[in-house]
């Protein structure tokens, strides 16, 4: 019989969830906009067709659709990566309106958790998001998560680290 300090304690999975967040607000007023182009494209078709140019109904109606549908698949949108140390394996979910798309990783394919600083930069402003990634041979790479903080990414990088035992690489500081 095993003794505990020979037996390997499991760690439990983690998962890296991904939702619109405060683009939601964005994104249901455009609903709100294309479902009530929707309903005056159908006022105008089906109510009051003498009022308008043939076609203006429908084309109404279109467009409503496109915005509502458009609003709706981000609003819904999800990505999650989940990593299961007891399986060896990284599994990668996106997914909208009932769509999704599952890519599976072997967790030995990588050999180190990367922090790395990004920018973006415009006219007046530099905007500064710090990704946690694992990395691997042959710039083989899966995003996990990113923070506006470099603390909040080392914080992050250091719990996949303890998940999948594989080193932290600090590019925080590189310019």
């Amino acid at each position: 019989m095993a003794t505990p300090s020979e037996s390997p304690t499991p760690v439990a999975p983690l998962t890296f969830r991904h939702r619109i967040g405060w683009l939601g607000f964005v994104l249901l007023p455009l609903f709100a906009i294309g479902m009530g182009t929707m309903n005056g494209g159908a006022h105008i078709q089906f109510k009051d067709p003498k009022s308008a140019k043939p076609g203006a109904g429908w084309a109404l109606m279109a467009l409503g659709l496109a915005c509502t549908v458009f609003s709706l698949g981000g609003i819904l949108f999800v990505w999650d990566i989940t990593i299961a140390p007891a399986t060896g394996l990284i599994t990668r979910r996106r997914g909208t309106l009932g769509f999704s798309r599952t890519a599976t990783f072997a967790l030995s394919d990588f050999n180190a958790v990367l922090v790395s600083r990004r920018r973006a930069f415009s006219n007046s402003s530099t905007l500064t998001r710090f990704h946690v990634s694992l990395i691997g041979p042959n710039y083989r790479s899966v995003y996990l998560t990113e923070y506006s903080l470099a603390d909040q990414a080392l914080t992050k990088a250091r719990e996949a680290s303890a998940c999948t035992g594989l080193p932290v690489i600090d590019r925080t500081r590189e310019e």
